[in-house]
């Protein structure tokens, strides 16, 4: 230890961003202009891993039992404790990097490097931890399950957003989605109908029951579906169709009553035509408990966050009502303190998930401007809670009362 201060790490850090911004850019422009589907990340690990090891950082690869996941640790002057600084970097089908996930990624890695240069001031570890699969994939939970995040202190990544400030209060709403196989069996329409049994007339009456269902949920309940096979002809009576609903509400628990009300009315209405039906979930197929859990916030860490937002001269939002979006984040935040505060990319109009919120993530400009903000924010936000006297010890206890 030197006894530095932590506005002379603060300092020092944001000089090694100012050298690493671009490499950091150009990292982020090379997993936009590579997208890949969660689970399938090759191409942006391994340009990870390789910017990571041009730094003299070794890496850990195919952690949790997942091929794109991976793990690399600064390690502090002392056996402190240890903040986890999280990456994603899946794209969208058919959309690319149309939730900013290349932004995500090498953030995180620039937070991590600027880091690294004052490792021996630290007390404590910094580690950085590749989550795949944030889309509908649930590789958090994955690396929960297996262990991935155990003793770890706090968690925090960022979140690219439209350019109307930045924000640290939002939330997570709980979701999961449901996929329904209806099985009938096939006949001619015209010369045999008596012979088949409907599965596409099944499904359309508990599409219709599940409309009718949301008249008896809770005012926080969404469920949003899509028919994702209806048949094959219309000279046929269809032996197979499929719908998948998305349950999203305020607690998983209430998302895990929903679906079951969604799976009963199924089974009833597949019943009134004779089929069959399976069931699947579909987040996180790989993973014990399928649901995106709710975020605990934590206020203390929120504060600490918007300060350090405040001394860099980041813009705020305004508050915005309620929350819409889910992520495996959230189930990070249900086993120690976590934060992923939203910040504007320069020029972006519309919200993540539209084509114009991709291109405004492959802009060059606006993304080494989001990198320089963003990476100092976090960097600081880690030396607050690694050298501050008490300030973890707050928040732990904060998250512990968290509802």
């Amino acid at each position: 230890m030197t006894g530095k201060s932590i506005e002379e790490l603060k300092a020092q850090v944001s000089a090694r961003v100012d050298e690493l911004l671009p490499e950091l850019t150009a990292l982020a422009k090379d997993i936009w202009d590579h997208p890949e589907l969660g689970y399938e990340e090759r191409y942006a690990t391994e340009r990870i891993m390789t910017a990571l090891e041009g730094h003299n950082v070794p890496v850990e690869h195919g952690i949790a039992g997942l091929e794109t996941a991976l793990h690399a640790t600064v390690p502090g002057s002392n056996d402190g404790p240890r903040i986890a600084v999280l990456a994603e970097y899946d794209a969208l089908a058919g959309m690319g990097h149309a939730c900013g996930h290349n932004l995500i990624a090498s953030s995180a890695v620039g937070t991590f490097l600027a880091l690294k240069a004052i490792k021996d001031d630290l007390n404590g570890a910094v580690e950085l931890f590749g989550t795949p699969a944030e889309e509908g994939g649930g590789g958090k939970i994955v690396m929960i399950e297996k262990g991935a995040f155990d003793g770890v202190a706090a968690a925090i990544m960022t979140h690219p957003m439209p350019d109307i400030g930045a924000g640290v209060t939002g939330g997570y709403l709980a979701s999961s989605k449901v996929t329904i196989e209806f099985h009938g069996r096939e006949a001619h329409s015209a010369a045999n109908p008596t012979y088949g049994i409907n599965a596409l007339d099944a499904l359309v009456m508990a599409y219709v029951g599940v409309n009718g269902l949301r008249q008896r949920l809770p005012k926080d309940v969404n469920i949003s579906n899509r028919i994702s096979h209806g048949g094959a002809a219309t000279n046929i009576i269809h032996g197979f169709a499929e719908i998948e609903f998305q349950v999203r509400a305020d607690k998983w628990t209430t998302v895990e009553e929903t679906l079951q009300k969604v799976i009963q009315v199924a089974e009833g209405s597949a019943a009134a035509i004779g089929c069959t039906i399976e069931t699947r979930f579909t987040i996180g197929e790989r993973v014990e408990k399928p649901y995106y859990m709710e975020d605990k916030q934590v206020p203390a860490l929120q504060e600490l966050v918007k300060v350090n937002m405040q001394e860099l001269g980041i813009k705020l939002a305004p508050p915005m009502p309620g929350v819409s979006a889910s992520s495996d984040f959230g189930n990070i935040t249900q086993i120690m303190p976590g934060i992923q505060p939203g910040m504007p990319i320069p020029g972006a109009v519309t919200g993540p998930h539209t084509p114009g919120f991709a291109v405004a993530a492959g802009e060059q400009a606006a993304a080494e401007s989001y990198l320089r903000d963003t990476i100092r924010m976090m960097a600081w936000s880690v030396i607050d809670l690694l050298n501050e006297p008490g300030v973890l010890g707050r928040v732990q206890e904060d998250w512990a009362t968290a509802t």
